[in-house]
């Protein structure tokens, strides 16, 4: 009965988040990712908190008002829990193209209203949110690329066992971003701590693969999100996030699914600055 009420949660969640997405219906074409460089202000964010005295978030980095417009022209809003923008498109368009947010509270105001201030669960910690590139992906979703690539796992072990790491990695830089207060009091939690600490991409139940052996891909979006945060992390690491396994340059984790998506949109899309 737990766990039945766990995946209703989730459930109701994932709902909740696609239907705040900007992925649309029109088409576009894409191009290249290029390496950008970052722009800073003075204007930090200050992330609200509720009147749960456990809500104190991250500030996030600090932004630029351009970098603010572009999340408000993406969303509708700028999110509460946002912590950064993990990777912006390429070439002279530097606009986010993944936000990354803390696991908690986030998603459409609605939402967080109905929760009437408490804690709830926020499982996706790289939010993709580009409305040009996600329409385009959006696009190869319809054209059955989920399956497609579904069977490229299944007929490439070695693929397969990036996929799963790829999960864990997730999985593990998301229960590693929570602060001390908010993980333990998650472990009281059975139904948070499943979707926050156990779960992978789009909330994927990705150990199940190890037995089944059938891998299911959620979320293109969602995968490719990763991928690309990977790869921004990669360019701006320094030499005391040489620990991090998550990065881009580990190709032992690297996100292959969000590798294959790119390659697919530069051959599918060659115009769209990625």
């Amino acid at each position: 009965m737990k766990n039945n009420f766990s995946l209703q949660w989730f459930g109701f969640i994932c709902i909740q988040v696609l239907a705040s997405s900007p992925h649309g219906l029109c088409f576009s074409s894409l191009g290249n990712t290029q390496p950008y460089s970052h722009s800073k202000s003075k204007n930090k964010i200050h992330l609200s908190a509720s009147p749960n005295e456990l809500c104190n978030y991250p500030s996030a980095e600090e932004l630029t008002e351009e970098d603010l417009e572009g999340i408000r022209i993406q969303l509708g809003y700028v999110p509460t829990n946002l912590v950064s923008i993990s990777a912006r498109r390429g070439g002279s368009t530097n606009t986010p193209l993944v936000l990354k947010t803390y696991p908690l509270n986030g998603g459409a105001k609605r939402r967080k209203l109905k929760a009437e201030g408490k804690l709830t669960p926020f499982p996706t910690l790289y939010w993709f949110c580009s409305k040009e590139v996600g329409t385009a992906i959006s696009d190869l979703e319809r054209r059955g690329y989920v399956g497609k690539l579904e069977k490229r796992l299944l007929d490439e072990p070695e693929a397969l066992s990036l996929f799963i790491k790829s999960h864990d990695c997730y999985a593990r830089e998301r229960w590693d971003s929570l602060s001390d207060d908010h993980r333990n009091y998650i472990l009281q939690k059975e139904g948070m701590l499943v979707i926050l600490r156990d779960s992978g991409i789009a909330g994927t139940d990705y150990k199940s693969f190890l037995i089944s052996n059938k891998p299911s891909i959620k979320c293109l979006h969602a995968h490719y999100g990763h991928y690309r945060s990977q790869l921004e992390k990669s360019l701006l690491r320094t030499e005391s996030d040489k620990d991090d396994h998550c990065t881009g340059d580990n190709y032992d984790e690297i996100n292959i699914v969000g590798k294959w998506v790119h390659t697919i949109l530069q051959h599918e899309f060659p115009e769209l600055m990625l």
